[in-house]
């Protein structure tokens, strides 16, 4: 189980998320939705220990907090730490001598999946490529949490149908995924819940299922309504 509880987030006196609570329960996909700038990044990169929370914000993975945190999650938002030289071999190869947790036929897997050329280098890659590796990269490991963040933002519309079309087929079966998403109508089909964040704090946290019945609205239609009756009426 992922578990935030009263999250806040303050940057250069800059208030980006104020107030966070949610629990996500094991084998459970959820949508991470809202406007650019709205925080999601932010918080992800606070689940995954990469930035600190205010004091009195708690973020546990199974009862886990702090640093241990980081050893039951996986979340690669970038390749900013590799050298351009690398090739794709060498990324693989340090993932393999790093996380104990590393899933190689997975991995061996993904990469064929997805067509990426193992000797091509991190400099010479398309951005489509390098999201596909991201994406490849994040679930090689065998982990209780994943997060995605904007994950098929520079793939094209055929790749990211197919790759979403069979992501979970990949993850472990009690596997649990945060997934940051502008394409809310094409990943509906692939999330059971849906977190809704709107400047800074949580607007609502639902079942897809739950939308469906009690509103008869798909998960985008419910997104839109919930953002302009949060704006008074005004789109």
């Amino acid at each position: 189980m992922l578990q935030v509880n009263n999250l806040h987030y303050t940057k250069s006196r800059h208030v980006i998320l104020r107030g966070i609570s949610f629990k996500i329960p094991t084998h459970r996909t959820v949508a991470l939705l809202g406007e650019n700038g709205v925080g999601k990044t932010t918080l992800m990169r606070l689940i995954a220990g990469l930035i600190e929370p205010n004091p009195h914000s708690d973020i546990m993975i199974d009862g886990v907090m702090g640093a241990k945190i980081k050893s039951k999650l996986s979340y690669v938002a970038t390749l900013d730490w590799a050298n351009n030289y690398d090739r794709v071999s060498d990324i693989v190869a340090y993932f393999k001598q790093g996380y104990p947790d590393f899933n190689e036929a997975r991995m061996d897997e993904l990469i064929k999946f997805m067509r990426i050329d193992r000797n091509r280098r991190i400099a010479k890659l398309s951005t489509g490529t390098i999201e596909k590796l991201l994406i490849a990269l994040t679930i090689s490991r065998d982990t209780a949490v994943y997060l995605l963040d904007e994950p098929f933002g520079g793939v094209d519309v055929l790749a990211r149908k197919k790759i979403m079309q069979s992501l979970l087929h990949w993850l472990p079966e009690d596997a649990t995924v945060l997934i940051s998403t502008h394409y809310i109508q094409e990943i509906e089909s692939l999330v059971d819940d849906a977190i809704i964040l709107k400047d800074g704090r949580l607007l609502t946290y639902q079942s897809v299922e739950n939308i469906r019945q009690t509103e008869g609205l798909s998960l985008e239609q419910y997104y839109t309504q919930l953002y302009i009756e949060d704006n008074g009426g005004r789109e």
